[in-house]
């Protein structure tokens, strides 16, 4: 079988990613080596991402974005100690799934089939 003598694209060496350009003085981590976290070593030193969350993309309505964004400030207003609007969605979620729980009492059933 023939040796491939093709180079490796510019921006690599032997070592792997090196400096491509971007200015005297850059030091591009290279995590698998250094033991950096890969978070950390693109976003820096103390920027976490949770683990247990993910980012999820749905369309609604803008009215229903402003009364999430609403609620979220009267809150926060009413020295509320409420995280995030992801954590106000959660709870929205909860309680939605008890009362999908409830069956026919379901307030969200006879909303969704009138």
């Amino acid at each position: 079988m023939p040796k491939d003598d093709k180079k490796p694209p510019f921006f690599f060496d032997d070592a792997g990613l090196v400096n491509a350009g971007l200015g005297d003085g850059f030091d591009m981590p290279d995590a698998g080596r250094t033991g950096l976290d890969p978070v950390e070593a693109c976003l820096g030193p103390g920027i976490r991402v949770g683990s247990s969350k993910v980012k999820a993309g749905y369309y609604l309505p803008r009215d229903v974005l402003e009364r999430l964004d609403e609620t979220y400030l009267t809150l926060r207003l009413r020295k509320v100690p409420v995280e995030s609007k992801s954590q106000l969605v959660e709870i929205a979620l909860g309680l939605l799934q008890a009362d999908l729980e409830r069956g026919k009492k379901s307030m969200v059933l006879r909303e969704i089939t009138s």
